[in-house]
């Protein structure tokens, strides 16, 4: 996480959180068959992680996809570039609050991320 790169930070929690959404439907549904990731990640995030479901759909439609689902191409500009620097909070919180979740800690007393690491300049490192 103290990469300066949004993208370094963003894509490893993404992995993150997607792992716990396999593993938090595989302990409810142990004979289900697991549906597409899309569906479990919003489905995790919203109601394990307490994701506003708005902010899910942004982070996985617009910035996921953008980086990661198109053969990695990046398809995206300054603008998203900023939004995912300001976003990798939220989703670092919603990791915090699974791996928390994942391990029975009292989401309350258990550790989280602090605001202050996260705040950089968007385009302070961009070569």
């Amino acid at each position: 996480m103290a990469e300066s790169d949004p993208i370094n930070v963003f894509n490893p929690l993404m992995i993150c959180l997607q792992i716990l959404a396999r593993n938090w439907f595989k302990k409810k549904n142990p004979q289900s068959q697991i549906p597409s990731i899309t569906s479990l990640f919003k489905d995790y995030t919203i109601t394990e992680c307490g994701a506003d479901p708005s902010i899910v759909d942004e982070v996985w439609k617009k910035k996921r996809n953008a980086i990661v689902a198109h053969g990695n191409k990046l398809i995206i500009d300054a603008d998203d570039f900023i939004r995912l620097t300001e976003l990798k909070f939220e989703v670092a919180v919603w990791a915090y609050r699974g791996i928390n979740r994942a391990l029975g800690l009292d989401l309350e007393k258990a550790p989280r991320p602090s605001q202050n690491f996260f705040v950089t300049d968007t385009i302070m490192n961009l070569d």
